[in-house]
């Protein structure tokens, strides 16, 4: 008798959810349930490569639980006349960081682990650094606002673009 031919292995993609969906909010901020930028908690995004590399800010986003979107600052390049990714910045809604990660971060700069259920099948990098643009001291009230801070639904609000020098968007997950 002639053996079965062996099965292709499953893949470790087939296993993952799907990527999130975004709304899109061009010429706008991403804010807490507040609608304070004050209470919103970001980390600029300091991708491998740099950001002259990055044309998209999501799958960043799509990396971690506690992302719950994402903005993206553009600059105007006078040569050759086109706007240009300036840098990213992921939006962290502190409920969820804290039950994904534990306790808050106490340095303004981290080199954080990216998740990577496939290793084999997923290009990731390893780590990315991650900015906290709230002071280095913890103790600081800009800090404890964030951190205490609701994202709840969080929201937008509209910020005007800077003819043909900077610009905004928010993107947040459905």
């Amino acid at each position: 008798p002639t053996p079965e031919p062996t099965p292709e292995p499953t893949s470790c993609l087939s296993t993952l959810p799907s990527d999130p969906t975004y709304k899109e909010h061009l010429n706008a901020q991403c804010v807490a349930e507040s609608g304070q930028a004050s209470d919103t908690w970001t980390f600029w995004v300091n991708p491998p490569g740099g950001s002259s590399d990055t044309k998209d800010c999501r799958p960043w986003c799509n990396y971690f639980k506690w992302c719950v979107g994402h903005q993206d600052f553009w600059t105007w390049d006078k040569m050759p006349k086109k706007w240009r990714l300036y840098t990213c910045q992921l939006v962290v809604d502190p409920e969820i960081w804290t039950e994904v990660e534990g306790s808050f971060p106490t340095e303004r700069h981290i080199e954080h682990e990216v998740p990577n259920p496939c290793p084999n099948d997923l290009d990731r990098p390893p780590w990315l650094k991650l900015s906290n643009p709230c002071s280095s001291n913890m103790a600081d009230a800009s800090c404890q606002k964030k951190y205490g801070a609701v994202w709840g639904t969080g929201g937008f609000y509209p910020v005007p673009e800077k003819a043909e020098q900077s610009k905004r968007n928010c993107y947040l997950k459905e």
